[in-house]
């Protein structure tokens, strides 16, 4: 596998990441937290500028509660399938301005 497919996937990954964080509701700093990394770590994920080895992929799919092969879903394709016995996120609370 070539370079450019690696930076290619690794931008894919990243915007997918980010897409499912939003889908849940979630800041980079609640991802981060569920993850057990620092949000500086996700930024860079979402930005395509790390490439995750297999245990960050199922970390960042267990902190958005969707199966590790959703993150490699088109994007904005089908709603990620929930991983069995897990309850749906609540939404968070509205912030004030």
């Amino acid at each position: 596998m070539g370079r450019t497919t690696l930076d290619r996937t690794a931008r894919h990954l990243g915007r997918r990441v980010a897409e499912l964080r939003r889908r849940a509701g979630m800041t980079q700093e609640e991802l981060a937290e569920q993850v057990d990394t620092s949000t500086r770590y996700v930024q860079q994920v979402e930005a395509g500028r790390q490439n995750l080895t297999l245990e960050l992929m199922v970390r960042f799919a267990n902190g958005l509660e969707v199966d590790p092969a959703a993150l490699l879903q088109p994007l904005e394709g089908p709603p990620a399938q929930r991983l069995p016995g897990r309850p749906p996120r609540s939404s968070p609370p509205p912030r004030g301005r």
